[in-house]
């Protein structure tokens, strides 16, 4: 009886021990798996905040963050969708459908020799929606715009230089504010031409309706455009705020003063907005230097020798740089350690007005469609 009993136990002990055994190295491979996984997530981190750091540095400037594409760079120029490749579709011929209101469109351009500026110029005389006040208090905080008729915007992006592709959201009715485009970082610190610049991420905000309008004798359809630029709160508060209560656009960040602009489009013109110091004028732009003076440290490729504000501080923030060009220009980043350098850069955004759903031009039916 008690062979039988422990020839009966000795099996039940064999499988115990090697279940032990099983767990033992599963366990422990396991947990080596685990350490492997987790070692990649870090280093994965790392390179992801080298990154970032890298393209703060660069002036690394962002459109819509609620398009959910990241900030243009200079490696997707190549892209066939780039203003500058020839398969290009078009700015205003790229989104044939939609609600009506506004559509905003983004791209980053060359801006050696003041490229942006120059081509600019040529529309800096139209008359722009927005009262002569409201425009020089924009400009004063370093942000300009410039009326460019529906049928040229095309004409526009490929004069630019683009360096990237053409990023576009098509928002329209906005009933309440919202982003439409986001900046860099601005550092703690920081001042420009009217003193300090409240640190943070800047936005272009925005909210657009249809509305009927009879100035001109005969009833049609407009967009109603506002705009601002806030400097956006770090999300991290949000939890404390109760859920249930009412919001406000002052919520959300810190309202730059002075920057709050209300207009009407009837859908013939697009709004460029683009980051300019207030100190250049466009009709007296300096003379691009030959670079064939290589003695000349700024008649190297790239340099836009007598902006204000440039010289001597690096790849970072300039002293001196207004709001809209910390928002939307980069300066030129030298070539150092084996690593090229990058022009200076600028940012286009367009607001454009549509007047009808799907409406290419959308001027109540008064605007012929771009065709390439």
């Amino acid at each position: 009886m008690i062979s039988s009993a422990s020839h009966r136990v000795r099996p039940v002990f064999v499988v115990a021990i090697v279940s032990l055994l099983y767990v033992s190295f599963s366990g422990g491979c396991l947990r080596k798996w685990m350490a492997k996984r987790e070692a990649a997530r870090e280093t994965a981190r790392l390179a992801e905040s080298e990154q970032t750091q890298a393209d703060a540095d660069a002036g690394s400037l962002g459109p819509p963050a609620s398009t959910g594409v990241d900030g243009a760079r200079e490696d997707e120029a190549t892209d066939g969708n780039a203003p500058g490749s020839s398969s290009f579709a078009g700015v205003v011929g790229l989104s044939e459908v939609g609600d009506p209101g506004l559509e905003v469109a983004v791209w980053t351009c060359d801006d050696t020799g003041f490229g942006a500026a120059r081509v600019l110029a040529g529309y800096a005389d139209r008359p722009v929606p927005i009262s002569e006040a409201q425009r020089a208090a924009w400009q004063r905080r370093g942000l300009r715009f410039v009326a460019v008729p529906i049928g040229e915007i095309d004409t526009l992006a490929r004069a630019t230089r683009p360096m990237s592709p053409v990023q576009r959201q098509r928002f329209g009715q906005l009933t309440t504010w919202s982003a439409v485009v986001r900046g860099p970082r601005i550092p703690v610190g920081s001042t420009g031409p009217r003193g300090a610049i409240p640190s943070g991420k800047p936005r272009l905000i925005a909210r657009a309706w249809i509305e009927p309008d009879l100035s001109s004798g005969e009833m049609r359809r407009v967009v109603r455009i506002e705009a601002g630029v806030q400097i956006e709160k770090s999300r991290s508060t949000e939890f404390l705020r109760d859920s249930d209560e009412l919001r406000s656009v002052s919520d959300d960040g810190v309202l730059i003063d002075g920057l709050l602009v209300s207009f009407v489009a009837d859908g013939r013109n697009a709004i460029v907005l683009v980051g300019e110091s207030p100190a250049i004028d466009w009709a007296t732009l300096p003379g691009v230097l030959a670079s064939s003076d290589s003695n000349d440290e700024s008649a190297q490729p790239g340099a836009n020798p007598t902006r204000p504000g440039v010289g001597g501080m690096g790849p970072g923030e300039p002293a001196g740089r207004s709001l809209g060009e910390r928002m939307l220009a980069a300066e030129a980043i030298p070539a150092r350690n084996g690593r090229p350098g990058a022009p200076p850069r600028k940012v286009l955004v367009v607001l454009i007005p549509r007047v009808q759903a799907g409406a290419v031009g959308g001027v109540n039916d008064a605007v012929p469609a771009v065709s390439e």
